[in-house]
């Protein structure tokens, strides 16, 4: 008879062998199926990279030992030289792996930027669109620089609903909504011993999860500059209750599907009235790429909306990139995931659908995430933030009907 640990050992690798043939299979599979596919348009957002701590009473609080730095020469709130290593090295990332779809040589037809109303969202596209289009042949005006300029574009912070939409009314009140859930409330409980020891390690009223996570991220400035932390702070940074405290905050943030539309729903709509623009014959001749610059929360955010989130910290540089393809008259989805930290590349699981998804299933399983004209409505300047500014309404488009009957021609 065989020994009895000798027989498990021979069972599991046995086991073992066949899901890793599976595994194999699937994989070579879906390899085969994405060579056939033909990618025609791109969207993607990202964060913005390494920074210094910013400048404002969300993240200052008085025993910081760096309260009275300036950070020169960058100043407060502004991209770091590993920042600006990271952000350019993406768009180097994006030319490699999209080379042939976009071509050797840049015109501005190409590509619509935008970023947030930051500096460093806004120097970020700048180094991702230098990494990605360098210049070739007759566009080198300068044998020493491989750069050339890319017009990019903002919205004023008043005016955004797409990266800034958590500063909306309508989502304040529900954001306060869910604050005072009993349910909320419970899941919060965990956190108070942690809120009460950090308010009096910090001199600062720590007492949200959105407290705690700009607390996470004024440490995490620090830390990625190399500069010495506070004592008390190894114990729960990088990894830890505040990591855990913050990853909550994203939960906080994305509580239901009402915090979920206008937030991670406003990118998600913009990315798919993209791509019906395309599938519909009116995008702009010769676009093939829409590049967003933004912040982790935006990440996390869309992530909550498409049902693909896992608890983690989008790091610095990290991307949310949709690719939609082609295949014998029928469109799909494809959606990545850039970690940004390390470098790597993962396909995002949607639940309900094929890794390659059909563009038809795709838009019934979003078409309840997408806000409507109403819950994009955004007058900031009811908020305290922005009470001195003038609003500028955001045309809106009619997405539902657009979407419908795509779906009814489909069927």
């Amino acid at each position: 008879m065989k020994p009895f640990n000798k027989m498990i050992s021979n069972q599991y690798l046995y086991t073992y062998s066949i899901v890793l043939l599976i595994c194999i299979s699937l994989t070579f599979a879906y390899a085969e199926e994405e060579q056939n596919l033909e990618l025609k348009l791109l969207n993607v957002i990202f964060r913005h990279g390494d920074r210094t701590p910013d400048d404002n009473k969300l993240e200052r609080y008085p025993n910081d030992p760096y309260i009275n730095y300036d950070f020169y020469p960058m100043g407060r709130g502004q991209l770091t030289n590993n920042g600006i290593v990271r952000e350019f090295k993406l768009g180097e990332f994006l030319r490699k792996r999209y080379d042939n779809y976009f071509g050797k040589i840049y015109t501005p037809s190409i590509v619509k930027a935008r970023s947030s109303d930051y500096d460093r969202t806004k120097a970020s596209l700048q180094l991702v669109l230098a990494g990605l289009f360098p210049p070739k042949g007759i566009q080198i005006w300068n044998p020493q620089l491989e750069w050339q300029p890319i017009p990019s574009e903002y919205v004023p912070k008043v005016d955004d609903n797409l990266f800034l939409s958590d500063d909306c009314p309508r989502y304040l009140e529900e954001y306060d909504r869910v604050l005072e859930l009993s349910e909320y409330k419970k899941e919060f409980a965990e956190f108070e011993d942690l809120t009460a020891e950090l308010t009096k390690l910090t001199g600062k009223n720590i007492t949200t999860s959105l407290n705690m996570a700009n607390l996470y991220h004024s440490l995490m400035a620090i830390y990625s500059m190399n500069l010495p932390l506070p004592a008390w702070a190894k114990s729960i940074f990088p990894y830890g209750k505040l990591y855990n405290a913050t990853v909550f905050a994203y939960k906080t943030s994305n509580y239901n599907k009402s915090l979920r539309k206008i937030y991670g729903g406003a990118l998600l709509k913009k990315f798919v009235e993209n791509m019906m623009e395309y599938v519909n014959g009116t995008l702009k001749t010769g676009r093939k790429l829409f590049l967003y610059s933004g912040h982790e929360t935006n990440i996390a955010s869309l992530l909550y909306t498409l049902n693909a989130y896992t608890p983690h910290i989008p790091a610095y540089s990290s991307s949310i990139i949709m690719e939609l393809l082609y295949k014998e008259g029928i469109y799909y989805v494809k959606v990545l995931h850039y970690l940004g930290i390390p470098p790597e590349l993962e396909v995002v699981q949607l639940p309900g659908c094929e890794l390659i998804c059909p563009l038809n299933k795709f838009l019934q399983l979003i078409i309840n995430d997408i806000p409507s004209d109403k819950d994009m409505v955004c007058d900031k300047t009811t908020t305290t933030d922005y009470a001195d500014q003038k609003y500028y309404p955001n045309k809106n488009t009619d997405l539902y009907n657009i979407i419908e009957n795509y779906i009814n021609n489909k069927i």
